[in-house]
């Protein structure tokens, strides 16, 4: 019970300290920004996951047939939505013109970090 507690509390305060650094980093103008906003919103749906992570971090690993759609998506999310406005120009299709609204794209890249977890431990029994 304590053991519970004790890991929930951290995967909170990792969610919070997360949140902070990507609050400070929206602030801030650099090329980075988007890279690191992406990935910490990736880590973000990662903690999400935060039990079935700590199952593959002690060697629980199954991988199953879910992670190439997983891999696909965290490379698409993680392509700046300026790079998809270089690439396609103004007149994109939806699924383009998705990735390159801020809000959407970062709901698809915490999705990924969620669903990177589960592709990882899908295969494993309980």
């Amino acid at each position: 019970m304590i053991r519970k507690i004790g890991s929930a509390s951290f995967v909170v305060v990792g969610m919070l300290a997360i949140l902070y650094l990507m609050t400070k980093n929206y602030l801030v103008t650099s090329n980075n920004k988007l890279l690191i906003m992406s990935v910490l919103a990736f880590l973000f749906g990662v903690l999400m996951e935060w039990d079935k992570m700590m199952k593959v971090l002690k060697g629980g690993i199954g991988v199953n047939w879910t992670i190439v759609p997983c891999v696909g998506l965290v490379i698409i999310t993680f392509v700046p939505r300026t790079k998809w406005m270089e690439w396609y120009g103004v007149d994109q299709p939806f699924f383009i013109k998705m990735l390159g609204i801020p809000e959407t794209q970062m709901i698809l890249t915490v999705l990924a970090g969620q669903f990177i977890i589960r592709s990882l431990t899908a295969g494993r029994k309980k």
